[in-house]
């Protein structure tokens, strides 16, 4: 039967002690052994979260792969472990910028410390992180303790996140502010590191960490110094850009090299360039523009149909094809859905084929009706 008394008194009293838990460790081997298992054979009503308490404080006690407690003393030539694998992360730290991971450290055990691991059954690569991270984060033989965070190992605690962003932002910065793909991937590669996509990596439609410079690169935000200063002075830029040719949206494509030139300065002396400008008006909403796409899940450095003013009347891709059409032509009008898509190509809110086949999809609105397998398009206008 269910006892509510020793239930609460497993997840709130007291655990077993270190001297029982240890000893029953000796005894267990290399196996080791669960929490729950120690529990049950040495103290049945003991605390759960007291006795994972105590284990993780032991410096005697090591957590294995699969929730597994082992006694340090019972693997075999540990002494020879703990020079091998300090001597390993130290090389390393020196090769990656004070880095390393589960991957390389078991490569290079692999080679170098074959017979302890055999003899130890521990040929896999979470049991050698578990030792090291025993060794040198645990009791800190080093004296400073590394830092690890399944994969990785830091040779000190680092000022961006232990992650594989985080690394790709360490990266940046060594080099001014600026990813280069190619960088990331040569990296990514040495120190065996799995990965998507470099957008899903960098986190680039949820995050402004990283801002899109170009389809190969990508430019640290804090490279910049967005604050409200640079935003009112990127708001200025562009209310004059749309005041001088007075328009109610700007075509991306249709923005000069010299206008560019006028925006603040980039670190390193970088130019500005068009998916630069459109990532600092979508992730900076103080600076009032914003861009205009076709919300059909494009690859994030599609240059987008239009630049409006965030408080523009223009709040889709139908809107401002709608304006376009109107300013060109009498509406309502009947065309090839080809014809306006090459139009708008022509016009520069589209780039080659873009949209061959998704501009109704892209265009799903009342003042667009299709008809003939949507080969063929009505368009209303406004009115």
């Amino acid at each position: 039967p269910y006892n509510k008394s020793v239930a609460s008194t497993a997840l709130t009293g007291y655990g077993i002690t270190l001297d029982k838990a240890e000893e029953y460790l000796r005894s267990a081997g290399l196996h080791g052994a669960t929490v729950k298992e120690m529990i049950a054979a040495v103290q049945p009503d003991a605390a759960v979260a007291s006795t994972t308490a105590t284990l993780d404080k032991s410096m005697n006690i090591i957590a294995m792969p699969g929730h597994r407690y082992v006694h340090a003393n019972c693997f075999i030539d540990m002494d020879e472990a703990e020079d091998t694998l300090g001597q390993i992360l130290r090389t390393h730290f020196v090769q990656f910028g004070g880095y390393s991971n589960n991957q390389l450290l078991f490569g290079a055990a692999s080679q170098e410390l074959s017979m302890f691991l055999n003899d130890n059954n521990c040929e896999n690569v979470d049991a050698v992180y578990a030792i090291a991270r025993f060794l040198f984060e645990k009791k800190a033989v080093t004296g400073v303790p590394y830092k690890f965070s399944m994969p990785h190992i830091f040779e000190t605690e680092p000022d961006y996140p232990m992650t594989l962003r985080g690394l790709m932002i360490h990266l940046a910065r060594n080099n001014g502010g600026i990813l280069y793909v190619t960088d990331a991937k040569d990296y990514l590669q040495k120190t065996m590191l799995s990965y998507g996509s470099m957008n899903q990596l960098l986190q680039i439609g949820s995050s402004n960490t990283f801002l899109i410079y170009d389809s190969d690169s990508y430019l640290l935000s804090e490279s910049i110094g967005i604050d409200e200063v640079w935003c009112m002075q990127m708001h200025d830029h562009l209310d004059d850009l749309f005041r001088n040719a007075n328009v109610a949206y700007v075509i991306p494509r249709d923005i000069n090299v010299a206008w560019l030139a006028t925006l603040p300065p980039l670190p390193h002396g970088l130019d500005w360039t068009l998916l630069l400008l459109q990532e600092v008006l979508d992730k900076c909403p103080d600076i009032g523009f914003k861009s205009i796409s076709s919300d059909l899940n494009q690859s994030h450095d599609t240059l987008a149909a239009a630049f409006v003013p965030a408080d523009s009347p223009l709040q889709s891709f139908p809107d401002v094809v709608t304006l376009f059409m109107e300013e060109r032509h009498k509406l309502p009008m009947r065309m090839p859905g080809e014809d306006l898509r090459l139009e708008l190509r022509d016009a520069g809110m589209l780039e080659n084929d873009e949209m061959i086949y998704a501009l109704p999809k892209a265009l799903n609105d009342y003042r667009f009706a299709w008809s003939n397998e949507n080969k063929t398009v009505y368009i209303r206008g406004n009115k």
